[in-house]
């Protein structure tokens, strides 16, 4: 069994001589790190310096150069040009507020400086560019516009519906949140239609929620008729249900005119809303089979709707040159 032969190494010494170069040479290297590290450091407090003095001298400036930048927003808005737009689609105004940060909003807001009306048109800017910022903004503000919030509302909802609609929906209970959730209905009823109505029934019938409920029920017949015949005929106010049946009947029209017209004759009573339903429906049968709508027409009773069903008629013939 042979065994591999160890290489030898002799021991370091180091002498009294060589210990005294090792010491220097680590004294040498710690004092050049703490020359370094002091004179970062009074780079790094000559920084934070200029900095403070910057930040205090446009403190001491920023009331002037708000005041002077609501000047400049009071005039592009009263200006009667400032509605026209340049080559990327922007009005004067809105190329002000394109280059200002959170900040600049905030300040101008909170300056308490300017019109009612400039005040709403910056705090919308804000919204189009930040809506959580601006609303939660709006909440520290003092006198605002009173549809400040659903004006907010509507803008947000329009970038990010569910956000929008945390937000309203975490407003306290009051006229406030009843007229955001009023805004976010009405921009959800065509998209969202469902939403829109969950939204409505939260709020007091009124004509202006009466009237985005019937929107919002038209836009889900397009979708599922059937559907949202079921939920009308549930309703409980008179008028809300046959101003919303006919809605979706004149949706419906589109897809099967008799069965729209099925659907007011049965559920909507007599009246100028029937009337009108009718008249449309005939109007919507009309354009895809003019003379199935003729025969369909003549099996009405005599009386103001069959008149004015004929005028219809008549009135599309005519255009069609028939």
């Amino acid at each position: 069994m042979s065994s591999t032969p160890q290489r030898y190494c002799p021991p370091v010494r180091m002498g009294l001589a060589g210990l005294a170069v090792l010491v220097l040479l680590l004294a040498g290297g710690v004092a050049v790190w703490r020359s370094d590290e002091r004179v970062e450091g009074r780079a790094t407090e000559a920084g934070r310096g200029r900095v403070a003095e910057r930040d205090a001298v446009r403190r001491s400036s920023a009331p002037e150069r708000y005041r002077q930048l609501l000047a400049r927003l009071e005039a592009a808005a009263a200006d009667a040009g400032a509605s026209e737009v340049d080559g990327q689609g922007l009005s004067a105004f809105h190329r002000i507020t394109g280059s200002l940060e959170s900040e600049d909003f905030a300040a101008l807001l909170e300056s308490g400086q300017g019109s009612a009306e400039l005040r709403l048109k910056v705090l919308l800017a804000w919204a189009e560019r930040d809506p959580r910022a601006a609303a939660e903004a709006l909440a520290r503000l003092g006198e605002m516009p009173p549809e400040a919030s659903a004006l907010l509302a509507g803008t947000w909802a329009r970038q990010d519906l569910e956000a929008a609609l945390g937000w309203g929906r975490g407003l306290p209970s009051g006229a406030e949140r009843d007229g955001v959730l009023q805004a976010l209905a009405g921009e959800a009823a065509l998209k969202e239609p469902r939403v829109a109505i969950e939204l409505l029934e939260e709020l007091e019938s009124s004509e202006e929620s009466r009237a985005t409920l019937s929107q919002a029920a038209g836009a889900w017949a397009g979708s599922d008729p059937e559907a949202a015949a079921a939920w009308a005929l549930g309703l409980e106010e008179p008028v809300q249900r046959e101003a919303a049946l006919a809605a979706i009947a004149t949706a419906w029209a589109d897809r099967d005119p008799q069965a729209a017209a099925a659907l007011v004759l049965e559920s909507v009573g007599d009246g100028s809303i029937e009337e009108n339903s009718i008249v449309g429906i005939v109007q919507r049968f009309a354009f895809r089979d003019p003379q199935a709508a003729r025969e369909w027409v003549d099996q009405f009773p005599a009386g103001r709707t069959r008149e004015r069903a004929e005028a219809e008629l008549q009135r599309i013939a005519s255009r069609a040159g028939r």
